[in-house]
């Protein structure tokens, strides 16, 4: 449990310079789409990316000391799916019937490691309901997509940074990880009634954004009103006189020799 809460520190370290990095960006995104920026969608967004970062901490660390490091355990992945039932099993008590058996259950490492996999996850199915308005099998596809992606990373040594897997890949992490990805999911649609939805707080910003180019159009307009472009006499007579550059006209004929 230490090393959770070490490696989510790790997270809450790095973020502030992750979010300086990505602050000029998203506000001229923002600018550049909306017109404006929403607090309220600024404080979901970063929130989502401190999530990430913690998420990615947990999974990346800690690293091996030796590239070359051989870690016995992680050397054969686990295909066994609901193998961590098993375990439980074997390492506990565990009775439906003796109530006194479930605390010392949810303490085993089995069984946290287990819900630990489901909780890891909940907060992106809740950001995919919510921030980004994914149908519930989009939602599915993606928590299979990113647990697989650091699975993946897992089992070849963080993408080849490692001569070895370091950490074990495990089909029931596939499977908790997903399950928690829907989870959230499910959980923030009643949780979303109570929060303005992001289409709302896009409109809001749209027309927050039009109205400031309203009221400096207006500004513009009343400024030339109220100072207006003065022109030279002598530029005025030549106005007067056909323009700066008249062009040439031609000469009337004569009275007379009309009269020829």
């Amino acid at each position: 449990m230490r090393n959770f809460v070490y490696d989510i520190q790790l997270g809450f370290l790095a973020f502030p310079l992750v979010a300086l990095l990505l602050a000029l960006p998203y506000a001229l995104y923002q600018y550049r789409r909306f017109g404006a920026i929403s607090i309220w969608k600024t404080f979901v967004v970063f929130t989502f990316i401190l999530y990430c970062m913690c998420a990615v901490s947990l999974i990346v660390f800690p690293l091996p000391k030796d590239p070359s490091q051989i870690v016995e355990i992680a050397q054969t992945p686990q295909l066994q799916p609901f193998h961590f039932v098993e375990q439980i099993r074997e390492t506990t008590d565990f009775s439906w019937a003796d109530r006194s058996t479930w605390g010392p259950t949810l303490k085993a490492r089995a069984a946290y490691e287990a819900y630990f996999n489901v909780l890891l996850t909940v907060p992106l199915g809740a950001y995919l309901c919510y921030l980004f308005r994914c149908r519930w099998w989009m939602a599915l596809l993606i928590g299979m997509a990113t647990t697989l992606l650091f699975e993946t990373s897992q089992l070849t040594g963080l993408f080849g940074i490692y001569d070895h897997p370091y950490r074990l890949f495990d089909v029931d992490d596939l499977i908790l990880n997903t399950t928690g990805t829907m989870l959230g999911f499910w959980l923030m649609i009643p949780l979303a009634w109570a929060l303005p939805s992001m289409d709302e707080v896009n409109e809001q910003a749209r027309k927050r954004g039009s109205s400031r180019v309203f009221r400096r159009g207006n500004a513009c307009g009343g400024l030339f009103e109220r100072h207006p472009a003065r022109v030279p006499h002598a530029a005025a007579d030549h106005r007067a006189d056909g323009g700066i550059f008249p062009l040439p006209q031609r000469d009337e004929p004569q009275k007379a020799d009309r009269e020829d």
